[in-house]
């Protein structure tokens, strides 16, 4: 079956909706899951029929325009973020887009930097993490208890 930019599909292996983006190459495509862009084999996916587009959905797909890996471009095992002085908002805000970047660009682990304080950036990130559809796992550092360790 051939898949249109915009369309909604359904992705078989996390058995959730999503909204295809962009075509990478013809064994693959970036589909929005909820909150995410991930990169999904074209194989797992599947049209879902007779659904009907919001103009939102319609409007976000045009507009979409993610970055790409360069092809031989090395990958990054680890990113490390610094959220020290940024409010709940704001730093949700960049790490949804940085985790988004970092999933598609396949990093291992990600590093985030919260700060002491009251906690409010950590459990603001925590809550998050908990609520995303995506495999992943995290802990609070050993060494900085500052610091919490994201594995994807």
């Amino acid at each position: 079956m051939e898949f249109k930019i915009g369309q909604k599909v359904l992705v078989k292996s996390l058995k959730k909706p999503g909204v295809l983006m962009e075509f990478l190459n013809s064994k693959a495509a970036l589909v929005n899951v909820g909150k995410l862009e991930l990169k999904i084999p074209i194989t797992d996916l599947e049209a879902i029929i007779n659904a009907k587009q919001s103009e939102k959905e319609k409007v976000s797909a045009k507009k979409f325009k993610p970055q790409k890996n360069l092809p031989g471009a090395p990958r990054q095992k680890s990113l490390k973020l610094d959220y020290h002085g940024f409010t709940k908002a704001t730093c949700l805000a960049d790490f949804e887009k940085r985790l988004n970047q970092a999933y598609l660009n396949q990093v291992k682990e990600i590093i985030v930097v919260h700060g002491r304080g009251q906690g409010i950036l950590k459990n603001a990130l925590i809550q998050y993490l908990s609520s995303i559809n995506l495999k992943l796992s995290f802990r609070s550092s050993a060494v900085n208890d500052n610091e919490l360790i994201i594995n994807l």
